[in-house]
């Protein structure tokens, strides 16, 4: 491994320090064309659930187990009894539970592409939750729980676009609303066209929770930083209505009406089960793919989420725990991978880091791992800040998910920051 000089503006990029505040903000705007399309879930996985049936910290209300820990987890009203329960999806199989409890699922279904981004909604207001998927901007809708052909079949917006679901405007159907930056274009029924309203919430890198949070049949938005969030009843500007603190910053946080009383509250997931090797020694998220095989491949950086999201198309294949920059400093845009190297070393700031790869400024912005001292030995206060912005700019990962890119990242690789 070789050690290489670094220049001021990495130095300024790559060097460390403390987490700056947020500001809140909603205003309202005029309507232009809709577009739409993604997954706005975020957080780490686990098979460890706490349940909240209030908008409030503190103790959960109830606590489960169920499924593995790497299962990808949908919410939604199953069987229509209006009490939100959890589905784990495995590949193009559902295996749905109706009652928040472990054990066997009460019904196993198969839909779609195992690759397929998937959407939960009530798509034809019967009270019951189905799914749809999502192929590029091609969205295809099943109101029922089962295979075959879908209902409904629409086009909406990029393929690029990330897409939000909720009842807007209290019909009792579930629809679509796109984010761009902090734009929501918002349908209020499933089809092609001009969105109903277009709202600019919050910041660029805020990540977006939906729910119906006072029980007016209305969904609205809520903002999560760290584990604070920030709840507005309304698609309107002003401050929050709610704010409270729940969880930890690195916990995957769920949306649902747990005990049927019309509300939306939370819930959070965790991998009890980790190894006690630390977080940033470990790969985030089990055997990593083999990225000379990956079709499409690319990188997407969530600042709100605090993860790196490694892409084939609009699939998300693979999930990192990170670290980016304090105060916005990472660049938002779209960039390409450069240049790598083994490891520098900034004496000014008395840290470096180990495989790096830059993706812009050919060695000012980089992925790397978490900081090492002079000695080559990873700071620990520094690493144990993994999931929350730490850096000047650079992007920190965990030691395994830092070498994987190293080794296997192409140069040319499109880096979409946002």
């Amino acid at each position: 491994m070789n050690t290489h000089v670094i220049s001021d503006s990495m130095r300024k990029a790559c060097a460390a320090g403390v987490a700056a505040a947020a500001v809140f903000g909603l205003s309202v705007i005029a309507a232009p064309t809709a577009s739409a399309a993604a997954d706005p879930s975020f957080g780490q996985g686990g098979r460890y659930y706490y349940f909240l049936n209030g908008l409030h910290g503190g103790k959960a209300d109830r606590e489960t187990i169920y499924g593995k820990a790497s299962d990808t987890v949908l919410v939604g009203d199953w069987n229509g009894d209006g009490k939100d329960t959890l589905a784990v999806r495995r590949g193009n199989q559902y295996h749905i539970k109706n009652a928040i409890a472990g054990g066997a699922a009460d019904q196993v279904v198969t839909y779609g592409h195992a690759d397929d981004t998937v959407l939960v909604g009530d798509w034809n207001g019967d009270g019951k939750d189905t799914l749809a998927v999502r192929r590029g901007n091609t969205y295809y809708i099943k109101n029922t729980l089962g295979g075959g052909p879908a209902d409904a079949v629409i086009t909406y917006g990029r393929a690029d676009d990330t897409v939000l679901v909720g009842d807007w405007n209290g019909d009792g159907k579930d629809t679509l609303a796109v984010q761009r930056g902090n734009t929501y274009y918002i349908s209020d029924s499933i089809t092609s066209g001009p969105a109903d309203s277009v709202v600019t919430y919050g910041r660029a890198d805020d990540a977006v929770l939906v729910g119906d949070w006072n029980g007016d049949g209305k969904d609205t938005f809520a903002v999560r930083r760290g584990s604070t969030f920030y709840v507005k009843n309304a698609i309107a500007g002003g401050a929050a209505d709610e704010t409270f603190t729940f969880g930890r910053e690195t916990d995957g946080v769920l949306v649902g009406d747990w005990d049927g009383n019309g509300t939306d509250t939370l819930a959070v997931r965790r991998d009890n089960d980790a190894p006690k090797t630390p977080q940033y020694l470990r790969p985030s998220g089990g055997a990593y793919p083999n990225l000379g095989k990956v079709a499409n491949l690319s990188i997407e950086v969530s600042l709100a989420a605090q993860r790196v999201y490694v892409k084939s198309g609009s699939t998300t294949i693979y999930t990192m725990l990170a670290s980016t920059g304090m105060d916005d400093s990472t660049p938002h845009g779209t960039y390409y991978v450069q240049n790598r190297g083994g490891s520098f070393y900034n004496s000014t700031e008395g840290m470096g880091a180990n495989y790096w790869v830059s993706w812009k400024d050919y060695g000012t912005y980089l992925f790397h791992t978490v900081p090492t001292d002079r000695n080559g030995n990873y700071i620990v206060s520094e690493a144990n800040k993994l999931g929350r912005p730490a850096s000047h700019g650079c992007v920190r990962l965990t030691v395994p998910d830092a070498k994987w890119l190293y080794d296997q990242l192409p140069e040319g690789t499109k880096v979409v920051i946002h």
